[in-house]
């Protein structure tokens, strides 16, 4: 497995470990107002510094959609900040994944967008974004140093 894919996948463990919330990698729809709340990993770019050494070091961005539920509008906010918490304590809890990264760094988190399904329940969304650190040997994606 090369060091990106072991990055991510080790992210992705981490957060799944969350109770009471569905996890998904790179899902290509929106989940349903029955699957919430729900967390969906997106893998994004990187970008790679050589410093005067033998390494190649990768700055990688994670985004995590957070999709939440709640019996009124006015819960929505207070059940979404309970959910990023959460995500950002796993994901940070080890902060080198269990020594596969260097190092992971909560970013951002955006914009809250409410939504409405067919049924008008209140859905509230935002993503949040990491930086995961990871080193590879210069040219070889394969082999960390």
């Amino acid at each position: 497995m090369n060091q990106r894919e072991a990055a991510l996948a080790a992210f992705f463990s981490a957060i799944s470990g969350i109770a009471g919330v569905t996890v998904e990698r790179n899902r290509d729809r929106p989940p349903e107002v029955g699957e919430l709340p729900f967390l969906v990993q997106f893998d994004g770019g990187h970008v790679v510094a050589r410093p005067e050494t033998e390494t190649d070091n990768y700055t990688l961005t994670v985004e995590v959609e957070i999709t939440v539920t709640a019996s009124t509008p006015a819960a929505l906010g207070p059940a979404l900040n309970t959910l990023w918490a959460d995500l950002v304590k796993a994901a940070t809890a080890s902060p080198t994944l269990g020594d596969v990264v260097q190092e992971v760094r909560h970013r951002s988190l955006g914009d809250p967008e409410i939504l409405q399904d067919e049924n008008e329940t209140p859905v509230m969304s935002a993503t949040a974004a990491f930086d995961v650190d990871f080193a590879t040997l210069e040219d070889d994606p394969f082999t960390a140093p």
